[in-house]
C-alpha cells in the first residue's frame, strides 16, 4: 500500500513539474525586460509581496528604476510581465475577458466558493452576462435608488445618537461602514433588511465580519506565491478558504430565500400586488427570458452571492468609505470646507443630479480617495494567446536595445499595479503621494501623465474595457449619499491625532486599520456637530 502511495504521489509530482517546464518554456518567448533581481530562487518577490506593508510602494520603486514596463520574478522562476504604460494599459483592458483572463487559480476560485457569475465568467459567457445585468445599473436605475442609500445613511445616523455621549467618543467606523454598505444592498438590491445598522446579527454579517479578525495563515500565504503556477493549490483546507466556504453556505442560503419570495411576487404581478427591486428583477427577468441573455439558475444565485452582494455591494464601498473618514480625519480643513459646502442643505438632501454634477468639493473628495486608496490595488491577468503589445514610450532591453512593442507568449502573466500608479508622482506629480482634493478642482489633472489614462476620471479604480465595473453609479452615489450625512452631522478625527499611523489588514481585500488594534478596526473620535 505504502508502494502505491509513493508512486502515484511520485507521478503527481512528475505530473506537475513537467506541465510547469512545459508552460516556462512557452513563456520564455516573451520579450526580456529589464527588472529588479530575484531575492529568492524559489519564491522570487512573492513572499515579500505578500508580507510587505505597502506593496504599492514596491512596484512604484521598481518603475523609477526599470521604467513603465518592467519583469518581476516570482515561483519558480516565473517571471510577471509588469505594466504602467497607458497605451500598453489600454490595449490590456480593451483586450480583457478574451487574450487576456484572470489566472486559472482565480478563476476556479470564484467558481468554487460563489458559482458561474459574471465575475468568474470570461469572453463572451462574460459579455452575454454583463448585457443581461446592466439595466438594474442604469442611471436611471440609480437615480431611483438615491433615496435608499439616505435612508440607510440616516439610519446610521440614528444608531450612532444613541451611542454617542454629549461630547462625543470613540466609533470603529470601519464597523459601521462594513454595516452601512450591506444594508444599502440588501435594501436597495433585494428589498431586504439585513438589520446590521439596528445592531441586528445575522449568519451573512457574522460570516463577513470573521475575515477582519482572521489573519493569514500560512496554507493561505502558500496559495498566493504558488497559486497562480500550480491553480489546484486553490483545494487546499486554508483558513481563508474555510471562511470563504462558510460565507458561501450563508449567502447562498439568504440568495434561495429572496429569489423564491421575489419569484413568487413577480407571478403576482398580473394582479398589481408585486413590488420592485431592480437588481433582483433584473435577474428574474434574465432568469425567464427565452433570449440571448437568458441567465441560468445557478448564474443568477451567482450574481446575488458574491458579485453583487459580497464584492461590488459590500467590501469595496465599505473600504473606499472608511478611507475617506480617516483622511478627512487627517485633514481638519478639507473636512471643514466639505462641510460648507454641504451647509446649505438643512431641510432637505442633495438630489441625484447634484450628488453627480452639482457639489465639486465632495467630487474631489471622492475622486482623490479612488485615487490614492483605490479598493482593488491591482490586475493580475494570463496571456491565453500569443499577442504583441504596443508601447506609448520606448525603454531599453536588458542588452541595450530599444523596444516600443513586447510580445507576450500564451501563459506569460501581467500584473497592472493600480494603487502604485495612482501615487506615482511620474504619473500625478510631485505631490501624487498626498491627499490634495483640489486637485480635481484646477484641472491640474491635464498637465500630467495620468491624462494619458483611459478610465474614469483617468482612473484605474475601476478598470477599464469588458471588465470595468459595472457598479460603478450605484458605488459612487452610495459613496457621496453616505458622505453628505455623516459630514453634516459629525466631526472626525483620529484617535491619536493627524499622525495616528494606519496600518493594512488582509480581508476579503486590503483593509485598512489603526495601529495596534486587533483586527481590521478604525476607532474615530466622532462629536455631533454643534
Amino acid at each position: 500500500m505504502a508502494g502505491h502511495l509513493a508512486t502515484s504521489a511520485a507521478l503527481v509530482s512528475f505530473s506537475f513539474l513537467t506541465l510547469w517546464a512545459i508552460r516556462r518554456i512557452r513563456r520564455s518567448r516573451t520579450t526580456a525586460l529589464n527588472g529588479p533581481p530575484s531575492p529568492n530562487r524559489l519564491f522570487g518577490f512573492g513572499i515579500e509581496l505578500f508580507r510587505v506593508e505597502d506593496p504599492a510602494s514596491l512596484f512604484a520603486k521598481w518603475e523609477q528604476e526599470y521604467g513603465p514596463v518592467y519583469q518581476v520574478p516570482t515561483f519558480l522562476g516565473v517571471n510577471e510581465v509588469v505594466i504602467c504604460d497607458p497605451k500598453a494599459i489600454a490595449h490590456v483592458y480593451s483586450k480583457d475577458t478574451y487574450t487576456y483572463q484572470q489566472l486559472s487559480s482565480s478563476r476556479f476560485y470564484i467558481g468554487q466558493f460563489f458559482g458561474p457569475g459574471i465575475m468568474w465568467a470570461e469572453a463572451d459567457n462574460h459579455k452575454r452576462q454583463r448585457k443581461a445585468l446592466a439595466p438594474a445599473f442604469s442611471n436611471n436605475s440609480i437615480r431611483g435608488l438615491t433615496g435608499t442609500f439616505y435612508e440607510a445613511g440616516y439610519l446610521l445616523k440614528s444608531t450612532w445618537d444613541s451611542l454617542l455621549v454629549e461630547d462625543g467618543g470613540l466609533i470603529d467606523v470601519q464597523h459601521w461602514m462594513n454595516a452601512f454598505t450591506l444594508d444599502t444592498i440588501g435594501m436597495a438590491g433585494f428589498s431586504h433588511d439585513f438589520g446590521a445598522l439596528k445592531g441586528r446579527t445575522s449568519a451573512v454579517s457574522e460570516a463577513l465580519g470573521s475575515f477582519g479578525d482572521a489573519k493569514p495563515d500560512p496554507l493561505t500565504i502558500l496559495m498566493f506565491i504558488i497559486g497562480p503556477v500550480f491553480p489546484w493549490m486553490a483545494k487546499l483546507p486554508a483558513k481563508r478558504n474555510i471562511l470563504f466556504a462558510n460565507l458561501k453556505k450563508h449567502t447562498r442560503a439568504i440568495a434561495d430565500t429572496l429569489l423564491e419570495e421575489n419569484r413568487a411576487e413577480q407571478k403576482a404581478d398580473a394582479t398589481g400586488n408585486a413590488k420592485t427591486s431592480s437588481v433582483i428583477q433584473t435577474l428574474l427577468r434574465a432568469e425567464t427570458t427565452d433570449g440571448k441573455l437568458r441567465l441560468s439558475p445557478d448564474e443568477v444565485v451567482a450574481q446575488m452571492v458574491c458579485n453583487i452582494l459580497l464584492m461590488a455591494g459590500y467590501e469595496t464601498t465599505a473600504v473606499s468609505l472608511t478611507w475617506a473618514l480617516i483622511e478627512l480625519s487627517r485633514h481638519q480643513d478639507i473636512q471643514d470646507k466639505l462641510r460648507q459646502e454641504l451647509s446649505e442643505f438643512t431641510q432637505t438632501d442633495p438630489t441625484w443630479d447634484q450628488l453627480t454634477s452639482g457639489l465639486p468639493f465632495l467630487d474631489a473628495i471622492v475622486c482623490e480617495v479612488l485615487r490614492l486608496h483605490p479598493a482593488l490595488a491591482e490586475t493580475l491577468r494570463e496571456v491565453r494567446e500569443d499577442v504583441v503589445v504596443p508601447l506609448g514610450e520606448p525603454g531599453r532591453g536588458p542588452d541595450g536595445s530599444m523596444i516600443d512593442r513586447i510580445f507576450l507568449a500564451k501563459g506569460s502573466f501581467v500584473r497592472i499595479p493600480i494603487e502604485a500608479m495612482q501615487r506615482s508622482q511620474a504619473f500625478w506629480g510631485e505631490d501624487g503621494a498626498e491627499f490634495k482634493p483640489s486637485r480635481w478642482l484646477d484641472d491640474s489633472t491635464s498637465g500630467v501623465k495620468a491624462a494619458d489614462i483611459q478610465g474614469h476620471r483617468h482612473l484605474l479604480t475601476f478598470v477599464d474595457g469588458p471588465r470595468a465595473c459595472l457598479g460603478k453609479m450605484f458605488a459612487l452615489t452610495e459613496f457621496k449619499a453616505a458622505l453628505t450625512v455623516l459630514i453634516r452631522n459629525y466631526t472626525f478625527a483620529l484617535p491619536h491625532g493627524p499622525e495616528t499611523k494606519i496600518g493594512s489588514h488582509r480581508s476579503v481585500l486590503i483593509r485598512p486599520k489603526v495601529e495596534g488594534e486587533a483586527g481590521a478596526n478604525v476607532p474615530l473620535i466622532v462629536k455631533r456637530v454643534e
